[in-house]
């Protein structure tokens, strides 16, 4: 049994490649059991995404998409609904 990072495994848990972990935030990685890892990444498997995603800069993070909450300062005169 291995607690540390980086690991790899040959059980993938949620993920769908084969990839090591290197970040304990990594949802993919906290799926596999401490039983089924191992140290370090000596097949060369690529980093697993959701762990490189961790580490990234928030600056190089773009999001899927942005939520906009109106406010009533974005409402003029045009805008208002009136009740029904």
């Amino acid at each position: 049994m291995y607690t540390g990072y980086p690991f790899h495994s040959r059980h993938r848990g949620i993920g769908i490649s084969d990839v090591y972990h290197s970040h304990p935030a990594c949802q993919v990685a906290s799926s596999i059991a401490l039983e089924y890892r191992l140290p370090g990444n000596p097949l060369g498997w690529p980093e697993c995404s959701y762990c490189a995603v961790h580490f990234a800069p928030r600056s190089t993070i773009r999001p899927v998409h942005t939520l906009r909450i109106a406010s009533s300062l974005d409402l003029d005169s045009s805008d208002e609904v009136s009740p029904t």
